[in-house]
């Protein structure tokens, strides 16, 4: 649409659970940026001065790092992320740009409560994709879950609602097992996140590593390196 889009969280220590108020701003050049109503922002960008689209407080369930920026059917703005809700379960939302306010939408109603706090690399107990348009002009979002386990959603256009879970395989299963039999090894996977003219194919990278460890040191013994690939995905839809 013209933008560079960047949302961001704010943070007062290497605590996760302290990050809070989910912020935006757009710029055309990178050098100027400017709230979503086209207000100028002086720079640098402080709390006090940001476009703030959703206030969630410190210990709120809201996390750097899973806050993503997609579009709707009619090219709109929308920032998926995952906050708390009044009954303390920490749930996806969406948030999109609707005649220059951000109207919030909670996409599922999860009966469960990720509890993450302190510092270094944690491992994701909720991960979320951004809100997609489909050739066909449907709306999906992937996810994961470490209880309710992960796929692709169908989403609602108007109010931004899971409706149902999309039978479709991205990454045949075959890729997910673990090659290296140093114990402990997982297979990490990077989805691409951009668009290609190939209908229906992504491409994926493919590495195995060790758990991230909350970013401490291990001590020896050491796994091997691991290879690197580059694979091409047809995606197949099977079923809605």
């Amino acid at each position: 649409d013209g933008y560079f889009h960047l949302v961001w969280v704010w943070r007062e220590s290497p605590d996760a659970s302290s990050n809070h108020d989910l912020s935006y701003a757009r710029s055309k050049d990178l050098i100027s940026w400017e709230t979503s109503t086209g207000k100028s922002l002086i720079l640098p960008i402080t709390l006090e001065t940001c476009e703030i689209i959703d206030p969630v407080p410190q210990k709120g369930g809201m996390i750097n790092g899973n806050t993503k920026i997609g579009f709707d059917h009619q090219g709109r703005v929308t920032i998926s992320y995952h906050k708390n809700d009044a009954n303390n379960y920490t749930q996806p939302w969406t948030a999109r740009l609707e005649n220059g306010i951000w109207k919030k939408y909670q996409i599922t109603n999860w009966p469960w409560h990720w509890d993450f706090s302190g510092g270094g690399t944690l491992t994701f107990a909720i991960s979320l994709g951004r809100v997609t348009k489909e050739n066909d002009g449907n709306l999906t979002q992937t996810f994961s879950h470490i209880k309710f386990g992960n796929g692709t959603w169908s989403i609602n256009p108007e109010n931004l609602n899971a409706t149902g879970k999309l039978q479709r395989e991205t990454i045949p299963p075959s890729l997910l097992k673990v090659e290296g039999t140093f114990p402990g090894l997982g297979v990490q996977i990077l989805e691409d996140s951009g668009h290609n003219n190939i209908t229906d194919t992504r491409y994926i990278l493919r590495w195995e590593t060790l758990s991230s460890n909350r970013d401490e040191p291990r001590p020896p013994p050491y796994p091997t390196p691991s290879i690197l690939r580059v694979y091409t995905i047809k995606i197949v839809y099977t079923d809605f």
